[in-house]
C-alpha cells in the first residue's frame, strides 16, 4: 500500500507527496490496513485525528461503507471524508460505455490488431513499409495497445489505430493475397481481420467512438494533476457532463460530422458505404428500423454510445451534497456569482455555514466568523484585480495577516483529495527499483531508493553523504 500526503505548505501549495511504501503484512481487510496505517502515522509523528481527507481506487477493501478501510477510518475521526479517485470514476464510466455491442468489437479488434503486428518482428516491417508510403510524415510507426487499466492508452490507442488505418488495411491486403512472402497462418489472419475491420459498421463505429473519448481525454489528463483541488475536479467533471448533453441535443450535428469522415475514409479505402441486413428477428446485433444508412447508425451506434456515457457519468459523479463541499462557496470567483444575481445573494454564506458547523471545532475563533465573511464579501467586492477561482490562489491572495478562520477553511477544502494517482505513480516507480536484480532488498532500502527516485528535486550535501559512507557500513539509511 502506498502512503500519500495531501497538504497545504507555508507558500500556500497544494502538494501531494509518496511518503512510503506500507508492508501489508496483517492481511488486507479493513481493520488490518486500518492497524498497519495506524502503525506507520505513529512512527511519522502523525495523528490520524488531524486528517481531513483519505482517498483510494474502488478496491472494496477500502472503499466499503461497513467494513473498508474508509469506514475504520471515519469510526475514528469523522472529518476524514472518504474520496473515491475521480480518475477511477470516470475510467469506469468509459469502461461501462463500452458495454454496446458495436463499441465492444471495435475495441476487441483493435487491440487484436495491435497484439498481432507488435509480436511480430516481420508482420510490423509490412506495417511500416506501409505507414512510410502513405504517412512519410508521421513519427508514429506502432500501434499501441488498447490497456484495460490505463485509461489514457486506451483513447490514444484508438486515436493512433483511426490515424493509420488506411496503412493498416492495405498492409493486410498485401500479407493476405496468394502472392505474399508471409506464412500461411499469417495469410489466415490477415484475411480475417481484413474482413472485420473492411466493413463501413467498423469505420463509422470507430470514428464515432474515437471522438466520443477524445472528450474525456483532457478531463483525465488533467484530473491526474498533483496540485488540482476539489473545486477543480468538480468543475472538470460539470463542464464533462454539460458537454455530453449539448452533444446529445444536437445529435444530428454530431451524427452527420461523424458521418461525412467515416463516409470519406470509407471512400479511400474504397469500401462500400452499406448498412448490414435487417430481419424480423435477430439476436446477434442491432436490428434497429431505418429508412437509410445514415438514420441506422444513428440509431445503432451515436445515440447509444452517447447516452451510455452520459448516464454513466452522471450516476458515477452525482451532484456532491456532503458538508465539506459547501465550503467552495467561499471561493471569491463563486461569491461574485452569487453576487451578480439578486435571488442568491445570501446563499453562499448559507453553504459556507453548514461547512462550519461540520468542522466547528478546527476554527481558532469561531465567534468572529460572521464579522470576517462579512468583510470578505466587501473585501472581493471591491477588488481591482483578477479574481481568484481556485483554492490555491485564493489562500495565496490574503497571505497579510487576517482572515485566520476563512485561511483554516481554505486549507481544508485544499486538502481534500481529488485522485488517487500520485499513489499510482509511485507503483510505477516501484516497478522499476524492484525489479529481479533487487528481490531481497528490506522494505527500509525500497522506501528510501523510492524517496530519492520521486523527490529528485531535493539534493542531499554531496559531502555530509561522503562523511556517512566513510564511517559506517556500506548500507546507508536513506529514511535520516
Amino acid at each position: 500500500m502506498s502512503l500519500v500526503l495531501r497538504f497545504v505548505d507555508s507558500d500556500f501549495n497544494i502538494r501531494e507527496d509518496f511518503i512510503q511504501f506500507i508492508h501489508c503484512s496483517e492481511g488486507v481487510k479493513g481493520k488490518d490496513l486500518l492497524n498497519v496505517l495506524l502503525n506507520c502515522l505513529s512512527n511519522l509523528n502523525l495523528d490520524i485525528k488531524n486528517c481531513r481527507g483519505q482517498g483510494y481506487d474502488g478496491a472494496s477493501s477500502v472503499s466499503g461503507y461497513i467494513n473498508g478501510l474508509s469506514a475504520q477510518v471515519l469510526n475514528i475521526n469523522s472529518k476524514a471524508l472518504y474520496t473515491h479517485c475521480h480518475s477511477h470514476r470516470l475510467n469506469l464510466s468509459v469502461c461501462e460505455s463500452c458495454n454496446v455491442q458495436l463499441v465492444s468489437e471495435v475495441f476487441n479488434k483493435v487491440r487484436e490488431l495491435s497484439y498481432f503486428f507488435n509480436y511480430s518482428e516481420n508482420r510490423q516491417k509490412f506495417l511500416e513499409a506501409s505507414i512510410l508510403e502513405r504517412e512519410p510524415q508521421t513519427h508514429k510507426k506502432k500501434l499501441k495497445d488498447i490497456c484495460r487499466t490505463r485509461w489514457i492508452e486506451r483513447i490514444d490507442g484508438l486515436n493512433t489505430f483511426l490515424e493509420h488505418y488506411l496503412s493498416i488495411f492495405h498492409a493486410l491486403c498485401i500479407m493476405a493475397s496468394p502472392e505474399s512472402s508471409v506464412n500461411k497462418d499469417t495469410q489466415n489472419k490477415s484475411s480475417t481481420f481484413l474482413n472485420s475491420i473492411g466493413t463501413f459498421q467498423f469505420v463509422f463505429t470507430l470514428v464515432v467512438t474515437t471522438r466520443v473519448f477524445d472528450f474525456t481525454l483532457p478531463v483525465t489528463q488533467l484530473l491526474q494533476s498533483k496540485t488540482i483541488d476539489i473545486l477543480g475536479g468538480l468543475h472538470l467533471i460539470t463542464a464533462l457532463k454539460n458537454t455530453f448533453i449539448s452533444v446529445r441535443n444536437d445529435i444530428d450535428s454530431f451524427h452527420n460530422n461523424c458521418y461525412e469522415a467515416a463516409c470519406l475514409l470509407s471512400s479511400k479505402a474504397e469500401i462500400f458505404v452499406l448498412k448490414p441486413r435487417t430481419c424480423s428477428i435477430q439476436k446477434n446485433r442491432f436490428n434497429v428500423p431505418s429508412e437509410s444508412v445514415s438514420e441506422y447508425f444513428k440509431r445503432a451506434v451515436t445515440i447509444p454510445l452517447i447516452d451510455h456515457v452520459s448516464t454513466s457519468i452522471s450516476t458515477r459523479f452525482k451532484s456532491e451534497t456532503v458538508a465539506a463541499y459547501k465550503g467552495l462557496s467561499i471561493i471569491p470567483f463563486n461569491i461574485i456569482s452569487f453576487l451578480k444575481r439578486p435571488k442568491t445573494q445570501l446563499c453562499w454564506r448559507k453553504q459556507f455555514e453548514i461547512f462550519c458547523d461540520f468542522y466547528i471545532d478546527d476554527f481558532p475563533n469561531i465567534s468572529a466568523l460572521n464579522g470576517e465573511l462579512v468583510l470578505w464579501e466587501k473585501y472581493w467586492e471591491s477588488f481591482s484585480g483578477t479574481i481568484p477561482d481556485n483554492i490555491s490562489l485564493t489562500l495565496k491572495s490574503i497571505s497579510f495577516p487576517g482572515f485566520e478562520n476563512i485561511k483554516i477553511a481554505l486549507r481544508i477544502l485544499g486538502t481534500l483529495p481529488v485522485t488517487s494517482c500520485e499513489c499510482e505513480r509511485s507503483f510505477s516507480v516501484m516497478r522499476r527499483l524492484k525489479d529481479y536484480t533487487r528481490t531481497t532488498m528490506s522494505e527500509d532500502r525500497l522506501n528510501g531508493l523510492a524517496l530519492m527516485y520521486i523527490h529528485q528535486e531535493i539534493v542531499p550535501c554531496i559531502d555530509n553523504v561522503i562523511n556517512r559512507f566513510s564511517i559506517k557500513n556500506r548500507r546507508l539509511d536513506f529514511n535520516d
